[in-house]
């Protein structure tokens, strides 16, 4: 529906913009009345006499993507294939943006299963800032961020893990929180020649006493200190993740480390 004068003069001063889906409601009736309520609301009017609709004008999602807004961060809480199709290529257009934080959400009704859904790729010239917090999984998904620096992300999957093996040249500060053993063992191969905020955490359940390092884990974590060689601030939570990288903090990155956690 189109925007009244008012509420959109406010909205050219923003500078934050958090975006909650009510259509991602994790009860299912909730969902369905919602659709039920979008469908009404988009259909013609049916009242006698005229219409008490206004006409013409710019709705918010066309005011929000207008490139007309000063919007430095933008957060959005949906379900990953609703998130999809409502940000889809439309990104580049808030060209001051400096933060994106995306919500995942538990699939709707209407979502697509994931095997089904377009690959999403997520594209911005200047983006610096990118942070995801997952309460279900990623879909298929690309990120085109060429400026991104501050990356923040938990994977919880191969697509998650094999995009943050593709930036890890270009970040300057990673958080990561790990859910498999295999992405811990990736992570550790890759390189990150500019990275200077390190924090690292695992899932709970796994954080128990760890088993002795082996001799290829002492390789594979010197191997991952060296490749970040300006390291200067670690947080480390989780028992065997800072058992397995403390010797090689220790010996090979404590000339650049300032804060070791």
């Amino acid at each position: 529906m189109p925007l009244n004068k008012l509420p959109q003069l406010y909205m050219e001063s923003c500078v934050h913009c958090i975006l909650h889906d009510c259509g991602s409601f994790p009860e299912v009736e909730g969902q369905v009345e919602m659709l039920e309520m979008v469908r009404k609301a988009q259909c013609a009017d049916d009242e006698p006499g005229p219409s008490t609709r206004a006409a013409g004008g710019v709705t918010l999602e066309q005011f929000l993507f207008s490139g007309k807004l000063p919007l430095r961060t933008l957060e959005i809480k949906a379900s990953f294939d609703r998130m999809r199709r409502y940000l889809g290529d439309r990104l580049s257009a808030m060209k001051n943006l400096e933060e994106l934080r995306l919500t995942v959400l538990p699939d709707t009704v209407e979502d697509l299963p994931a095997e089904k859904a377009p690959y999403w790729i997520i594209t911005h010239d200047r983006l610096p800032s990118l942070v995801w917090q997952l309460f279900a999984n990623t879909n298929g998904y690309e990120l085109v961020l060429p400026a991104l620096e501050r990356y923040e992300l938990e994977i919880a999957n191969d697509v998650d893990l094999n995009v943050l093996m593709l930036l890890g040249s270009q970040l300057v500060e990673l958080r990561v929180w790990i859910y498999f053993e295999r992405a811990l063992e990736q992570t550790l191969t890759v390189s990150f020649p500019k990275l200077k905020k390190f924090l690292m955490r695992r899932s709970l359940w796994q954080n128990h006493s760890p088993e002795p390092n082996t001799r290829v884990d002492d390789l594979s974590a010197e191997r991952f200190v060296r490749n970040a060689p300006l390291l200067e601030d670690i947080y480390l939570i989780s028992n065997s993740i800072t058992f397995r990288l403390f010797r090689a903090i220790c010996l090979f990155g404590a000339d650049t480390l300032c804060r070791l956690t």
